[in-house]
């Protein structure tokens, strides 16, 4: 009996911890596939709350031309009223009464007729109407029309701004990616470059037992040892920085961990400047937006010219009334109405004027936006032209400090050379890799800035290249 009690208790305990273990297994960390470029781009824009918030400006522009339009629809309103009264409705009047004929021959005798005063009811004391009224707009000399297409063309600006928006995520997202790049480049030619001088330390320390160096030469690789751990901290917080931003765009935690794919991409570059100015000129979306608000201020001015004009409305009534006094209690109107403003102060010319200087305005805006563009557009293609040659000439000096050093390691293991020879070659052959990787991405950076500056910029495309 006691057996079988102590069963019982292990499986309702063994019962009662399940849960905690599943829940203990499912809070395991996921790990997560090392990001490239087109991922990076994508979770920014997924969790953009800048990207939200554009959307949201632009489905309420497009309500307000919804509502717009919906002026010069007919109205059909319908109201009644129920109305109590302490007293009846009515009128007082002189009337004749008709006399005996006693009164007949009394007044026969005097002058004036007798009148006397006399009410009436006009009314009852409590009286229930009701209303049904239909507007129907029928010329506005396209007051509403032009109103409705200039709020029409501000939706359509808020697409490009919206547009803006969402080019700026992705060249935030590429720049920051290419410096976590360059920082893990730099970050592995230290550690070589470290593990290098680490066997230069040792065959240093051997040559010091047989008096072939001297202590100097062996302080020295220590200290050359200690330079290269600092440039290895200063990478790995550089890419620490470029990851923190990079999480911000991402709309991650900063605890997240985050691995990007080490790629090198292809480096190409056929464009030319004229053809970069011409689909600047046609598709930035910053020229488009000011192209819209500019037909949106000619529209607004057109629609202001005609509050000028008359307005012509069409109206018909349903009338009902509980009032027993009424000859109809039950009774329909119709009719049109004109409406023109004649004074009104000189209102409405000063907004005209003011939205003629509105058009003005943005012509000069998108001018000296299309100058910027053109200016910032020539400056950034001598960028990437400038950093794309560079990399064939950084390639090429990476090649010869490698075989000058491998060329000065033979000598000093002959002993024709000194310790100072092996790292100053050492030396070169770690700065030179470093300018490579940094000329590799300045040109992609470089390239990234050129289409964003042009506002063609959009997507990566993925593409694996050996290095």
């Amino acid at each position: 009996m006691v057996h079988y009690f102590f069963s019982i208790l292990l499986l309702f305990a063994s019962l009662s911890c399940a849960p905690f273990y599943a829940l203990e297994t499912t809070s395991q960390p996921f790990i997560q596939k090392k990001l490239s470029l087109l991922d990076c781009q994508e979770m920014a824009l997924k969790n953009s709350k800048d990207l939200t918030i554009a959307d949201i400006e632009t489905l309420m522009t497009q309500d307000t031309v919804k509502e717009i339009k919906g002026n010069n629809l007919p109205q059909l309103t319908a109201t009644g009223n129920y109305i109590s009264r302490n007293n009846h409705r009515g009128a007082i009047f002189w009337a004749r009464p008709q006399p005996s004929h006693e009164q007949q021959e009394h007044e026969h005798h005097k002058h004036r007729p007798r009148k006397e005063k006399m009410k009436t009811i006009g009314g009852n004391k409590q009286v229930r109407t009701a209303r049904l009224a239909l507007i129907v707009p029928i010329y506005d000399f396209s007051v509403t029309k032009n109103k409705a297409r200039s709020q029409q063309m501000l939706v359509d600006a808020k697409i490009q701004d919206r547009k803006r928006i969402e080019q700026d995520l992705l060249y935030a997202v590429a720049q920051y990616y290419y410096k976590i790049l360059e920082a893990e480049q730099i970050e592995a030619v230290v550690q070589k470059s470290i593990q290098v001088l680490k066997k230069q330390m040792a065959c240093s320390k051997d040559f010091l037992a047989v008096g072939l160096v001297t202590k100097n030469e062996l302080s020295a690789v220590e200290i050359q040892i200690s330079k290269r751990e600092h440039d290895l901290v200063r990478a790995r917080k550089n890419m620490q920085r470029a990851a923190l931003e990079l999480k911000h765009l991402l709309g991650q935690s900063e605890e997240m961990s985050l691995e990007v794919e080490n790629v090198i991409e292809e480096c190409s570059w056929n464009k030319n400047i004229d053809g970069l100015l011409e689909k600047a000129i046609l598709h930035h979306p910053e020229l488009k937006s000011l192209a819209a608000k500019k037909e949106a201020s000619v529209f607004d001015y057109e629609s202001e010219k005609g509050r000028l004009l008359p307005t012509v409305v069409a109206f018909s009534s349903a009338n009902a009334c509980s009032d027993s006094y009424l000859l109809h209690k039950h009774w329909v109107d119709f009719g049109l109405g004109i409406e023109l403003a004649i004074l009104d102060g000189g209102i409405t010319n000063v907004r005209i004027d003011r939205k003629r200087k509105a058009i003005k305005e943005f012509d000069l805006r998108y001018q000296v936006k299309l100058d910027e563009i053109e200016f910032e557009i020539k400056n950034a293609f001598h960028e990437v032209e400038s950093a794309f040659h560079h990399i064939p000439v950084a390639k090429k000096e990476v090649k010869h400090a490698q075989e000058t050093l491998k060329l000065t390691q033979d000598l000093f293991e002959e002993g024709l050379v000194t310790t100072c020879d092996v790292l100053d070659d050492e030396e070169q052959l770690d700065v030179a890799r470093s300018n490579y990787y940094q000329s590799l991405y300045a040109f992609h950076m470089a390239k990234s800035e050129l289409e964003y500056i042009a506002g063609t910029i959009c997507k990566s495309q993925k593409q694996k290249l050996p290095e």
